[in-house]
């Protein structure tokens, strides 16, 4: 028996499906063991307010880069979980239009979790420090960041096997900045295997890449690496 998402009754779907099919609940969740990505190119402005103006707990990985949206408010929030441990609930980074995030003061969230990840955009300094108040351990910074991320201060993935799917790829390697084998090894990536949204994924946040990613016969509509400076294919 698949247990519903906020009443979606297949067992994959979208994470723009998500996105309205839980508009105006007050508990949202996908269904156990499904992870939905929930990006700038899923949806619209109103369609994100309609997401989170009366959600009271929320299980969800959203990330917003680089996107024209302006405000994310959730007012009701009481309880805030990541979709998959270790990684953010909420990542705003590198919006310019984005200047209010409004969340309580009191929310409660899993212990350890960096549930924030909140960088480069226009927020003003009243929200960067109620943000920090909420969560000391996440990373929390204004318009400029406080100093240049080196190389050696970078997330890093770095995958030493070969018998590895492509869905464990992703879900290594996702959100990292640095994406690379081993010596002696080497990655693939393939639309055939993966969905846009994981693909889009665990290019995100990348900023050197050394892999050859296949893209063809899909229906893919958009493959986005916004902080790409490096990218190496698999092989010479």
């Amino acid at each position: 028996m698949v247990i519903l998402a906020c009443g979606i009754k297949k067992e994959r779907y979208t994470a723009h499906e998500f996105v309205v099919a839980c508009a105006n609940k007050k508990v949202i969740k996908p269904r156990p063991g499904y992870s939905v990505d929930i990006t700038e190119d899923c949806c619209s402005q109103k369609e994100l307010d309609d997401f989170c103006a009366k959600a009271e707990v929320l299980e969800v990985c959203l990330s917003l880069s680089n996107s024209i949206i302006r405000s994310l408010k959730c007012p009701n929030l009481k309880t805030l979980t990541p979709c998959q441990s270790g990684r953010p609930a909420i990542k705003l980074q590198d919006n310019d239009k984005l200047r209010e995030f409004d969340i309580p003061d009191n929310i409660y969230y899993p212990k350890g979790e960096p549930i924030f990840e909140v960088s480069r955009n226009q927020l003003p300094r009243s929200t960067i420090d109620k943000l920090k108040r909420i969560c000391p351990i996440c990373t929390i910074e204004g318009s400029t960041p406080s100093s240049e991320t080196t190389k050696e201060e970078m997330t890093k993935c770095e995958v030493g096997y070969t018998d590895y799917s492509d869905k464990e790829l992703v879900d290594l390697c996702a959100g990292k900045q640095i994406i690379e084998p081993k010596k002696g090894y080497y990655l693939t990536l393939n639309s055939s295997k993966v969905s846009e949204d994981d693909m889009n994924r665990l290019c995100r946040n990348a900023v050197r890449m050394e892999i050859c990613i296949i893209i063809e016969h899909s229906k893919y509509k958009s493959l986005r690496c916004p902080n790409l400076k490096e990218l190496k294919p698999c092989r010479p």
